[in-house]
């Protein structure tokens, strides 16, 4: 998240913008990761498991619905942190970047 947010201050000082797409981690087939993960033992049927995930609280929360379609998982705890945690980072990102796309006062006057 530090690094995002750097970016955006950078980009709000600067000409230009920048926008972050986070998403929760989903290893694709033939990718060096894929087979790693694979050699270490992961069912490559588990690792194709895709699941939606559902950020946009039913479809209330305007925030998620731009990137809800992409919204997707394997299921699988890759790292130390918590699949919850995960999806509550990013779903914070992603309304804070929300935030960030709507006309100011200043431009919307």
């Amino acid at each position: 998240m530090r690094h995002i947010r750097n970016l955006w201050s950078i980009a709000d000082a600067n000409p230009g913008d920048v926008r972050a797409s986070v998403f929760e981690f989903r290893p694709y087939p033939g990718t060096p990761v894929w087979k790693t993960l694979t050699d270490a033992g992961h069912d490559p049927d588990k690792l194709l498991a895709y699941g939606d995930v559902d950020l946009t609280a039913d479809g209330a929360d305007e925030s998620m619905r731009q990137r809800d379609e992409f919204n997707f998982s394997v299921g699988i705890q890759f790292g130390d942190v918590p699949l919850p945690e995960v999806r509550a980072t990013l779903a914070a990102l992603t309304r804070e970047q929300h935030e960030r796309n709507q006309p100011t006062r200043e431009t919307a006057a």
